[in-house]
């Protein structure tokens, strides 16, 4: 069972040191090298996911769900979490080239609510790190990556996979 206090998160999605955000997209927006961003409550996306900015794509930082739920509710969106492969306007981007780390997020979402949790374009290091995967029954994937480069690497810790919504894994 994921839990996390979220008696501090008044009405802010995300915080870096001691700046609280509105959103995750706000907080995206902010970071800067070897930052951390936190997540502060459960996010509920119903008519956009979270993509990471192309300004940011050679920056160095970690994203901590800090055991919280990002939850895909609507059949209408692509991708719930995107890096390096769709940009902010929508259409191929840049790979992502920095050191990236997200972890400890459980992704979930309803029948057929799109085809990607985590859409990854690369040409640096993603790290995923003790992040569950749930219900992605209709979805083309869990985690779509693809790499440009000689330094392109995925890494993949402690994670969970799971689709309780359907009977294939």
């Amino acid at each position: 069972m994921i839990s996390a206090d979220i008696s501090d998160a008044d009405g802010y999605e995300a915080k870096i040191g001691g700046t609280e955000y509105p959103t995750v997209a706000d907080a995206l927006s902010a970071v800067t090298d070897n930052q951390t961003i936190i997540i502060l409550k459960n996010i509920d996306l119903t008519d956009a996911g979270i993509i990471v900015p192309t300004s940011k794509m050679d920056v160095d930082f970690t994203i901590d769900f800090n055991n919280f739920e990002l939850k895909n509710s609507t059949t209408s969106l692509a991708n719930t979490f995107n890096i390096g492969y769709v940009n902010d306007q929508g259409s191929a981007g840049t790979p992502y080239s920095g050191n990236f780390v997200l972890k400890n997020c459980k992704f979930t979402g309803t029948t057929g609510c799109g085809y990607n949790y985590l859409q990854i374009g690369v040409s640096g290091t993603v790290t995923i790190e003790g992040c569950i995967f749930e219900d992605y029954n209709g979805l083309n994937r869990a985690i779509r990556a693809t790499g440009s480069g000689a330094n392109a690497e995925l890494i993949i810790n402690g994670c969970t996979f799971g689709n309780t919504m359907g009977s294939e894994k």
